[in-house]
């Protein structure tokens, strides 16, 4: 017997996908660009979920020829997957790649009709040149006003030339005078048959809509590279670097410090192409990776681990001792697996495998079990809060970062993070914005604390003379005018 099909697959695929986009749209900038890949499996129906999602944007499906060796399908052959390039319109967003074998042609339109003067009046101008180099370029010439000719010498030494042909057919430039500048670095003065002609040396061109160049092998630059450095196979299917690095570098290479976010982070070849172009050409990107799968540890942070150490590995053994000057740090947010791990009810015993129905299980959830979900008898010591967390399939007992979470849950962008010392316990200190608020968070441990001291510390060392609109502690204080940090997440926490 046949096992039935979900005939709902696309659809399901399709919500699970717009759910991600609706979040990644709001993280985009007024100029930020999504890139999307995919096969061709949902290729089409992304398509349409993209326009759908974006109507005031530009979209672009991007071919990547990935496996050239390709996979068998029933009618042909698959060598290929699609980026979708999503970007603001009316706009340059997308920026150009080098090219090896330079392009040399002439500045000056020889074609036909077409070429004439008459036909883009503001790309009839004068270049002057001295001693060989391009040294300025002049005004739109008015429509009444002929040279002579198109080299003129004049008393300073300069020459003024102007797009006129050898049979003295006045033509025009490639580029109009507003944007003749843009290029200024790839053009060149030269002397043919005694003339002096400008010619371009173009090196940048506009990325093509089929990448085809054999760096974007995903065989070779995605599973040989990723198996070398890990030293087995530990993911299957990873991308080329250069297929992501190429995407990097069309929507970053005009913002050296953009931000890069990759919800989908497998392998992490995103960090991989950052570091790579970050490198190149002094950049200073930042990635900020999401992944959920259970190969993190051993795929994805190790990936990034070995980079530091050495840029180049074979079969898990590094090839040099220069790597990616680099520092990164990873979070794990706590799961609905571990929440449920540390529900602790009062009175009699229960477990959440008890048979409750969902209107009692909510009620235990918001009222019988909350202090175990929040403990704030143990923020005593916030620098040792425990949970417990799913690890490998077991359970083990790990510190929470409290700093973080709370930084988190006030949305706090911080300024600066400073620790002080006194009663022979440290005090860790931040200080940022939240809107329009100077707010500046305090821990300690409390146990065993002269709340006295603690005031003064505090008041005359850590708050000094700075006019704070927030002044956030843990714990008992008798600091004035502040807010105790447990209360801030409970009401954070469980106000909804």
């Amino acid at each position: 017997m046949k096992e039935p099909k979900n005939t709902y697959k696309h659809s399901s695929w399709l919500s699970f996908i717009e759910n991600r986009l609706s979040l990644a749209k709001n993280l985009l900038s007024e100029d930020g660009v999504l890139v999307v890949a995919i096969d061709e499996n949902e290729q089409e129906k992304l398509g349409l979920l993209l326009e759908s999602m974006f109507p005031d944007y530009e979209k672009t499906c991007v071919t990547v020829v990935h496996n050239p060796g390709g996979i068998q399908g029933q009618n042909f052959s698959y060598t290929h997957e699609y980026a979708y390039f999503v970007f603001p319109n009316n706009g340059q967003y997308i920026g150009k790649y080098e090219r090896d074998d330079a392009n040399k042609v002439p500045l000056r339109d020889w074609g036909g009709e077409e070429s004439k003067r008459e036909h883009s009046a503001n790309c009839f101008y004068p270049i002057y040149v001295k001693n060989n180099k391009i040294i300025d370029f002049g005004d739109v010439c008015a429509e009444d006003f002929h040279p002579e000719d198109d080299n003129i010498k004049n008393e300073d030494g300069t020459i003024t030339i102007y797009p006129i042909d050898d049979n003295g057919v006045e033509r025009k430039w490639r580029h109009a005078r507003q944007s003749v500048e843009e290029i200024r670095d790839e053009l060149k003065c030269e002397e043919i048959n005694d003339k002096k002609v400008i010619m371009r040396y173009k090196s940048r061109f506009r990325y093509k809509t089929v990448w085809l160049n054999k760096k974007y092998n995903s065989n070779v630059y995605g599973s040989k590279l990723l198996n070398n450095i890990l030293g087995s196979k530990e993911f299957d299917f990873p991308k080329s670097i250069y297929n992501v690095y190429e995407c990097l570098h069309a929507t970053t290479q005009n913002d050296h410090k953009a931000n890069i976010v990759d919800f989908f982070a497998g392998s992490g070849t995103t960090a991989h192409a950052t570091l790579k172009l970050n490198e190149e050409d002094d950049g200073e990107r930042k990635y900020i990776l999401v992944e959920m799968g259970n190969y993190f540890d051993k795929v994805t942070k190790k990936r990034i681990q070995k980079l530091m150490y050495s840029k180049e590995w074979k079969d898990g053994k590094p090839q040099s001792q220069e790597g990616y000057s680099h520092i990164f740090r990873y979070q794990i947010l706590e799961q609905y697996e571990d929440t449920l791990d540390n529900i602790e009810f009062e009175g009699e015993q229960m477990t959440l495998t008890s048979q409750l129905d969902d209107y009692l299980l909510n009620y235990m959830l918001d009222y019988e079990t909350q202090k175990s979900l929040l403990d704030i008898e143990k923020f005593e010591d916030p620098f040792n809060y425990e949970l417990k967390i799913r690890e490998d399939k077991e359970q083990k007992r790990k510190k929470v970062n409290l700093i973080e979470t709370f930084n988190y849950l006030i949305g706090l962008h911080i300024k600066q993070f400073d620790i002080y010392e006194s009663q022979n316990r440290k005090y860790k200190v931040v200080t940022g914005k939240r809107e329009n608020e100077e707010i500046i968070v305090i821990w300690r441990k409390v146990i065993d604390l002269n709340l006295e001291e603690d005031k003064r510390f505090i008041e005359e060392e850590i708050i000094a003379n700075n006019d704070f609109d927030k002044i956030y502690i843990n714990g008992d204080n008798y600091v004035t005018d502040s807010l105790l940090i447990e209360d801030q997440f409970d009401k954070l926490l469980f106000s909804n």
